[in-house]
């Protein structure tokens, strides 16, 4: 059919991804993304059916992509004949309007239906879309019912995301949902370590160590990383002063904006507790005074809403936020030492 002539194949798609290396080796697992990752690499490996759907959410730039072209990549080494179907979810609904305009629309089906691995990234730019979200549920329904692996990745959970009808909300929460949490700095290094076998041939630690401190988007890291390599092939000696003028924008990028992870981060620290206690149930005292700075200073130094930074604190209901941040605007009044550790970490992101 002419629809799927002008179609490129999952098979050619992958090729002209995989130049990118997007391996399960070249992934860093960490606390913050081990969850995800030993998922996508179990049904890589040896697919089951309690992973049906299994849906990938996290932010730009964590490693959702990485970790689907990763698992694309393992099946079809293991079967070279498997068929998959690996596309975005602007692909997808360009080819099903497509198919609509060209009266196409079965052979776009057989598309779908004929994959033994449908694999689909970004599927949070179908919401909104009434008739490619339709066409979209029938596909999901059509693959779960029957055992066959569905991979997806989405920015937001299928439980909060606007604008998805309430029964494929339910099909895509059926399987299992696990969040990539933004890497701290050891994840940062693992990461650098993974992109670059060699680095050590052109950069000191000291240099990794900072980089590593200073840039929290991993794109962003590895892209001045790669630079720094650059500079380095031409002759030029990199130490920890030459990289921070060669990456002064990235790097006073990267401290103007705030987000509730790195708030989280710099009060993790601070005060010697995990993300998930900051995030949990608990209620000592030794919890609720950090999880309570972080929603003081989220306030402060973010444009989020109550609603915003109670979702990003384990669900919290907006009114617990609003008495997390009077209780410290309180304490600040006459606790001096919060004073100053207020007075820091704002600093450290300004």
């Amino acid at each position: 059919m002419a629809m799927q002539q002008a179609m490129p194949t999952a098979m050619s798609q992958f090729s002209s991804r995989k130049r990118r290396l997007l391996t399960f080796e070249t992934f860093a697992p960490g606390p913050e993304n081990e969850l995800p990752y030993n998922a996508v690499r179990r049904v890589a490996e040896s697919p089951v059916t309690f992973l049906n759907p299994l849906v990938i959410i996290g932010d730009t730039g964590l490693g959702k992509t990485h970790l689907l072209d990763a698992a694309v990549h393992t099946r079809l080494l293991r079967d070279p004949n498997l068929k998959v179907r690996h596309l975005s979810g602007e692909q997808f609904m360009f080819e099903f309007t497509t198919a609509l305009r060209d009266r196409e629309g079965l052979a776009f089906k057989e598309l779908n239906y004929n994959a033994d691995l449908f694999v689909i990234d970004a599927a949070e730019f179908l919401a909104c879309k009434e008739k490619t979200l339709e066409e979209f549920m029938y596909v999901v329904e059509y693959f779960v019912s029957r055992d066959i692996q569905m991979i997806i990745s989405m920015t937001q959970s299928p439980g909060t995301i606007v604008g998805i009808p309430d029964r494929l909300r339910s099909m895509l929460l059926h399987g299992l949902v696990t969040e990539i949490r933004p890497p701290g700095v050891e994840l940062r290094r693992k990461i650098i370590s993974a992109q670059f076998h060699d680095i050590e041939n052109f950069l000191l630690p000291e240099v990794l160590d900072y980089l590593a401190d200073k840039l929290y988007d991993p794109r962003i890291l590895i892209g001045a990383i790669q630079r720094l390599r650059s500079i380095s092939e031409l002759g030029h000696y990199i130490d920890v002063d030459k990289a921070e003028f060669y990456l002064a924008a990235e790097i006073r990028a990267s401290r103007k904006i705030v987000t509730i992870d790195k708030i989280i981060e710099a009060i993790r620290e601070r005060y010697g507790v995990t993300t998930d206690a900051i995030k949990g149930p608990r209620r000592q005292r030794e919890i609720v005074r950090p999880r309570q700075l972080v929603m003081y200073l989220a306030c402060e130094l973010t444009k989020m809403s109550y609603p915003q930074i109670g979702k990003k604190l384990g669900r919290r209901d907006h009114t617990t936020v609003m008495h997390g941040r009077n209780k410290i605007e309180e304490l600040l009044k006459t606790d001096w030492e919060l004073q100053r550790t207020v007075e820091e970490v704002k600093r450290a992101f300004l």
